[in-house]
């Protein structure tokens, strides 16, 4: 087998692989969308996406309920809106 013709047959193989993982992640994130969910916390009114997977309940998002003690990433209260709160448990 000659150079040129080794590299075709790793950039194919490499592109069966990305083509099946990109179309993969694509069948997981139809399936959690149509399987999602919502709830709502009832001590500040925030909702919460969740998804259920066979026959467990998770959270989709992180939590964001104020605590004292709890802090933003990065203590940018925009943080909070987009990764959740950190929460000390000491």
């Amino acid at each position: 087998m000659t150079k040129n013709r080794i590299f075709e047959s790793m950039e194919l193989s490499c592109y069966r692989f990305w083509s099946f993982k990109y179309w993969a992640l694509a069948v997981v994130l139809f399936l959690l969308a149509a399987c999602s969910e919502s709830f709502t916390d009832s001590r500040d009114g925030q909702s919460y996406g969740v998804v259920e997977i066979g026959n467990l309940t998770w959270m989709a998002e992180n939590l964001n309920f104020e605590t004292p003690g709890s802090f933003c990433p990065e203590n940018d209260s925009r943080n909070c809106k987009r990764y959740g709160r950190l929460y000390s448990w000491a």
